[in-house]
């Protein structure tokens, strides 16, 4: 006898369930916006724009000047939807399938394939986004220092220290740091990692140990000896001379440049109160870009370039001088044994990425459920159907997911 308590809204909210307990980024990402979902639907390609924190110019004096709110907004697209679909037979139904099964061979498995894609394009959009970077390629994280001066680069940007920062590494590298530290002078920690294999907690971050942390790739080839072809004082793109000559993809999107001058170096300032952090300016390349005979790259930068002091959104403290040198930072080498590769561990502040999983709305004539968790806000859709031609039964699992995010909260952290 088939079993008819498979129905896709018992099938939705158990998907759900697991869906919210199993995605690294999923869950650690801010959800301030979840509140304009729970009355709409909607579909692929539409653009939701995230409001940034506003900043503002301080005054001193009695007499001051008004100035305008200056909203920033960036655009959240949400993606293709996310599905799988497969086919199961009546006999199947009846005789194996039923509903204690199906949650572990049916639908625990496609759950964790849809968490698994969007945790991967979540960290590859990160590895072509985050400009804000340290570690070394080729080397393993394995000391408490690589962790903190990931956490003092965010805090002298500004970032807000009151919220959750989070570090998600990849498995290895998350290895090699248990094992550097669980004789460390720290009981509670040697506790977490022996029995545990777990850190918790470390510096400023809670950790996640993620599968799908990106790895970047890297040009090997020599890059000459770039130097910026005419100062730069905002937006981006940087005009440079000097690479090695006609070369297709000299630059990979993902790459970070660092820009240094002997006496007219720009810094980045601390988004707050714009004092200069000392950290050099760094920028990730937001395209491939190839060198032409001479050498001359036009190179398309992340983030917009702003020396403007009465600008609250100020982020050098001078402009990028004519002549300053530019160094492709933390690149794999094939000296590394590397071929060019990195990994791009990230440690980031709750602020730093938005991610929304917005209702869709039923398929028409099918049994179909949309279920919303009323905690997280994350919504699947689960369908049910059948091909009577050929003697099949069909399940359908969505899910619309959009992320964003956002650079000056980030850091990747490269082994």
């Amino acid at each position: 006898m088939a079993n008819t308590l498979i129905n896709s809204t018992l099938l939705s909210k158990q998907a759900a369930a697991y869906f919210k307990l199993n995605n690294t980024f999923i869950a650690t990402a801010n959800r301030q916006y979840d509140g304009m979902f729970s009355d709409n639907t909607y579909d692929a390609g539409q653009t939701i724009n995230i409001r940034l924190d506003n900043q503002h110019i301080v005054q001193r004096g009695d007499a001051v000047t008004a100035s305008d709110i200056k909203e920033t907004y960036l655009p959240l697209t949400l993606q293709d939807l996310y599905t799988v679909y497969v086919n199961y037979s009546t006999v199947d139904l009846s005789t194996t399938l039923r509903y204690n099964t199906w949650k572990e061979r049916v639908l625990l498995p496609a759950v964790q394939n849809i968490i698994a894609d969007i945790n991967k394009d979540i960290a590859a959009a990160a590895a072509n986004s985050i400009y804000l970077t340290t570690g070394t390629p080729g080397s393993s994280i394995n000391t408490f220092a690589e962790v903190d001066i990931a956490g003092a680069i965010l805090a002298e940007q500004g970032v807000d220290q009151g919220k959750d920062w989070f570090f998600a590494i990849n498995h290895r590298d998350g290895s090699a740091l248990k094992t550097a530290l669980q004789n460390s002078f720290n009981t509670t920690l040697n506790k977490e990692i022996s029995f545990g294999s777990r850190m918790g907690k470390l510096s400023y971050f809670d950790f996640y140990y993620d599968q799908s942390i990106a790895r970047h790739q890297s040009y090997t080839g020599d890059y000459g000896t770039p130097v910026v072809n005419g100062a730069v004082s905002s937006g981006n793109s940087i005009v440079a001379s000097g690479f090695t000559g006609s070369i297709t993809g000299i630059l990979k999107q993902g790459d970070v440049i660092e820009i240094t001058h002997d006496t007219l170096q720009p810094y980045f300032v601390n988004r707050v109160n714009k004092v200069n952090t000392g950290q050099y300016a760094q920028f990730v390349v937001t395209a491939d870009a190839d060198s032409s005979a001479g050498g001359a790259v036009t190179i398309p930068v992340s983030p917009t370039i702003n020396i403007d002091t009465s600008d609250p959104n100020q982020n050098l403290s001078g402009a990028i001088p004519d002549g300053a040198t530019i160094t492709v930072i933390r690149k794999g080498t094939v000296a590394d044994g590397l071929d060019g590769l990195q990994n791009v561990n990230l440690a980031y502040s709750s602020s730093g990425l938005y991610a929304v999983c917005p209702p869709l709305e039923k398929l028409d004539g099918q049994d179909s459920s949309t279920f919303t968790d009323p905690e997280t806000g994350w919504s699947l859709r689960v369908s049910k159907g059948s091909d009577i031609a050929n003697n099949v039964n069909q399940l359908r699992i969505d899910v619309l997911c959009g992320y964003l995010w956002i650079p000056s909260q980030a850091v990747r952290v490269v082994s």
